[in-house]
């Protein structure tokens, strides 16, 4: 019986019904910050079990952001020769459309995971993803094979925010829940 933070959500136990002390416990690695845990539980919480409505939401959250992530990488692909006769370059070089987004990605995935624990996992992957889909969207305007590759890699940076902070996220979860038990 209790209630503990988890990220900003206080989750307080049906039959808790004693008021809350206001004693700090312990970090929370999941969130970045100090959480309040005013009662210690008798059960510690585990996570949630592959049943529960906030595992079914998790997942499909990080189920659609990935996609949204993985069509943001690759959705020149289908139309790279049409690139390549637009702006007169070869079938290899409109391949660098993809290439360079993938190689700034993963250049991006290394500052934007210890980024997030700085700023916070929800606001960077809010403003990764709308500036990935701004520059997504610019890309189609572009009116040079150089500038249409320097706002892909652009967006492969903005990309990246999204996998480093659920990387983040569930590596702290896991570490969360492994010291709790």
């Amino acid at each position: 019986r209790g209630a503990t933070f988890i990220g900003r959500n206080l989750v307080r136990s049906r039959r808790d019904s004693a008021p809350l002390s206001p004693r700090v416990d312990s970090t929370c690695p999941a969130v970045g910050r100090r959480w309040l845990n005013q009662r210690v539980t008798s059960a510690p919480f585990d996570g949630w079990a592959p049943g529960q409505a906030q595992y079914r939401r998790i997942t499909l959250g990080l189920f659609l952001a990935g996609l949204a992530t993985f069509a943001l990488v690759y959705c020149p692909q289908p139309v790279l020769p049409l690139l390549a006769s637009e702006f007169g370059v070869g079938a290899g070089s409109a391949t660098l459309a993809l290439s360079v987004t993938t190689v700034a990605m993963g250049v991006a995935l290394l500052v934007f995971g210890p980024l997030s624990d700085a700023v916070g996992r929800m606001n960077l992957m809010r403003v990764t993803l709308l500036v990935a889909a701004l520059l997504g969207t610019a890309v189609a305007f572009m009116p040079s094979w150089p500038l249409l590759l320097v706002l892909r890699a652009a967006v492969g940076v903005a990309v990246a925010g999204l996998p480093a902070v659920a990387a983040a996220y569930l590596r702290a979860h896991q570490a969360f829940l492994a010291d709790r038990s």
